[in-house]
């Protein structure tokens, strides 16, 4: 199955391939990174259809939108809102299945664990934080290097997390219909 796997935000990672070959992954820095919000969705739509045409992916894997409960600013949500919304409408209209998954799903499936550091009892200082995201970017970064899927000195984040996204992805639903992909339930009532 052909997998086109989107880590979006201003610069949006992405990897394509199947799951019997090398993927092929880059990022791009979306238009309107730069203040102008509005131009992000709509240059979503010009990246995924330039890569819809060129790769004609049978599925479509996206990290899940941020949850805007957590976040501390309103610009993070809505930009991911925006994002997300884009690539949404884009396999739609072009009638491509799609899933979502979390950052924890797909680390845990693509490293062995979701975060590079174990999470401590009480509460973790700015500063902690920023280095536990450093970690686990790190982390991921490692892997996909590890695996060959990326050039030894490539230090491209966005790239590495789009990686990870597609071979969760590859991993649960490469072996499916695209045009019925499970859904996948954990348990069972």
């Amino acid at each position: 199955m052909k997998i086109l796997a989107i880590d979006a935000a201003r610069t949006t990672g992405w990897c394509f391939g199947n799951g019997s070959e090398v993927p092929d992954s880059g990022s791009i820095r979306l238009a309107g990174g730069d203040g102008e919000i509005e131009d992000l969705p709509a240059s979503m739509a010009g990246f995924l259809l330039r890569k819809i045409r060129q790769h004609k992916p049978e599925l479509i894997a996206l990290e899940q939108y941020l949850n805007p409960a957590v976040q501390m600013g309103q610009a993070p949500v809505v930009t991911s809102l925006l994002l997300h919304g884009s690539v949404c409408a884009m396999a739609r209209l072009y009638r491509i299945p799609f899933v979502t998954c979390t950052p924890p799903q797909w680390r845990k499936s693509f490293v062995g664990r979701s975060t590079a550091r174990p999470r401590s009892d009480g509460r973790r200082t700015p500063k902690q934080k920023a280095e536990d995201r450093a970690a686990t970017k790190a982390m991921v970064l490692d892997r996909a290097k590890l695996l060959g899927w990326l050039p030894q000195d490539c230090t491209d984040n966005d790239r590495a997390e789009a990686i990870g996204i597609w071979a969760w992805a590859t991993a649960l639903y490469s072996r499916y219909d695209p045009a019925n992909p499970p859904k996948l339930e954990l348990f069972r009532g």
